[in-house]
């Protein structure tokens, strides 16, 4: 199961939150201890990869764009890109 960091940094009182048992207070530590900050994901679908070719395969993209970074699946063969934008 997947479960978002928002999600396991809840305090245990709070009914939203999830009891692991055992439990396993260094793991609760960790999760409190990593940071969230402002990112835009993007996932575009496209009708073939137009990314990959005979000669290479492209894994990252960057441009000087709002969405700077974009990542294909590879070495997975898939039809998704993802973007990715980070800041203030």
């Amino acid at each position: 199961m997947i479960v978002p960091l928002g999600i396991l940094q809840l305090n245990e009182a709070d009914e939203r939150s999830i009891v692991f048992e055992p439990v396993f207070s260094e793991h609760k530590l960790a999760f409190k201890k990593i940071g969230l900050g402002t990112v835009i994901k993007l996932m575009l679908e496209f009708d073939e990869p137009f990314w990959t070719d005979a000669k290479k395969d492209l894994r990252f993209i960057f441009s000087h764009q709002i969405i700077s970074t974009w990542w294909t699946k590879l070495p997975r063969k898939t039809n998704l890109l993802t973007g990715w934008a980070g800041g203030a």
